[in-house]
């Protein structure tokens, strides 16, 4: 290979020192190769001998594109550099002949040949000039209208964390709204990191639900739990026994996954009743009937059907007007009638369906989820029933939301 790319033989020790530095990886090969007068220690080496054969000006531009990240954007390049589009063109077309971007067919947007290129020179910027030129990404990205999850990046590499703050939690959102919960989880992660410290503890507490959401969407069941711990902390301490009480549910079902016994999730879940006793109004109605719905279900799994029927009656006889109490009242008792060798009624199962259809219709994907699992059924005998396929394909979403509820 070092005898095709530089077109002669080579001495044994320069391929064996290139060897010994490259793995064989051929990549490495051409950059090791491609210093002039002896062997790099290392690859960010090597790139740099290359770099330092740049013209000033597109070395210069080089360095300043590593800043926003293996793909860059034409225009956002240009109002960084502050340059004109003549000077740009000029060190994009030396970069592309040097071999250290590529242009995509439209060439409007670039790519680093590879990330380790990018990663050396971005290496070699300063840090004051690094921040400079991420601070400027942001403001560029700003006006250019780019995803909030890219200029919140370019703000907290700016160390500017407040800005960096309020892109994060604005694309967290959007990403969480569209189930790209990894996406969500580093941008709430994100929104943690650059969260000013005068922060309210009730913005505090939803930051840390939010989280704790998507990290139990992931399977990331030990994060979840400490968040929502935190949160439930956070809301007591803001005398709110509401919003705490109404966290206590999802805490249980992680803990469940982390392996809680039936006796410790029930505990944490009647804990909670007595933070609601005294309200009656719609809010509470919706908190009580998820309470007594993730009561139904726990008691279920363990077979134990005469509490898990008793508690599914309570949380259908909430009340509860929202679309959530809705969902949880309406098939807790239900599912657990069709599950019951007393009660395997076709009738039962239709009902069942129907309840996760309209949970589907609100785009609830954690309610939804918790209906799925045996929703489909076949016959067997008098009266029972085994479970089957999940209902007929919802889409990705229900898929997902299936994966990260596992709970019934």
């Amino acid at each position: 290979m070092a005898s095709a790319i530089t077109g002669s033989a080579l001495p044994g020790a320069v391929t064996g020192a290139v060897f010994a530095r490259s793995d064989g990886i051929p990549l490495h090969v051409e950059e090791f190769l491609a210093a002039r007068e002896s062997v790099p220690d290392t690859l960010a080496d090597a790139v740099l001998s290359r770099a330092e054969q740049l013209s000033p000006g597109a070395r210069e531009l080089a360095g300043v594109a590593s800043v926003l990240g293996r793909s860059f954007d034409l225009d956002l390049l240009t109002a960084i550099t502050g340059d004109g589009p003549a000077a740009v063109d000029d060190g994009l077309r030396e970069l592309t002949e040097r071999f250290f971007v590529q242009p995509h067919p439209d060439r409007s947007t670039f790519d680093f040949r590879h990330a380790l290129i990018r990663d050396a020179l971005y290496g070699d910027l300063t840090p004051y000039r690094r921040r400079e030129l991420h601070a400027r990404a942001a403001a560029a990205a700003v006006s250019a209208s780019f995803p909030a999850a890219f200029v919140s990046d370019q703000y907290e590499r700016a160390v500017l964390p407040d800005q960096a703050f309020r892109y994060a939690m604005t694309a967290a959102f959007e990403a969480a709204a569209m189930s790209a919960h990894r996406e969500a989880v580093e941008l709430y992660r994100r929104a943690g990191r650059t969260a000013p410290a005068t922060l309210p503890a009730a913005d505090r507490a939803a930051l840390h639900t939010a989280l704790a959401a998507e990290l139990a969407a992931v399977d990331d069941n030990e994060g979840a739990a400490a968040c929502f711990e935190t949160a439930y902390r956070l809301r007591l301490e803001l005398d709110d026994p509401l919003a705490a009480a109404a966290l206590v549910p999802d805490w249980v079902a992680a803990r469940h996954l982390l392996g809680a016994g039936l006796d410790e999730r029930a505990a944490m879940l009647r804990g909670a009743l007595p933070l609601i006793a005294f309200r009656t109004d719609d809010p509470a109605q919706e908190v009580r009937a998820d309470i007594h719905a993730a009561l139904a279900a726990a008691y279920m799994l363990d077979r134990r059907l005469a509490e898990a029927i008793e508690d599914g009656e309570m949380a259908a006889r909430s009340r509860s007007r929202t679309a959530t109490g809705r969902c949880a009242a309406i098939w807790t008792p239900r599912w657990v009638r069709c599950s019951s060798s007393r009660a395997g009624s076709a009738r039962a199962w239709r009902l069942l369906e129907g309840s996760i259809a309209r949970a589907l219709g609100w785009r609830f994907e954690g309610q939804s989820a918790r209906g799925l699992p045996d929703a489909r059924v076949e016959h067997v005998g008098a009266g029972r029933v085994r479970a089957g396929a999940a209902v007929a394909d919802r889409g990705h979403r229900v898929r997902r939301a299936r994966r990260a509820v596992q709970r019934p």
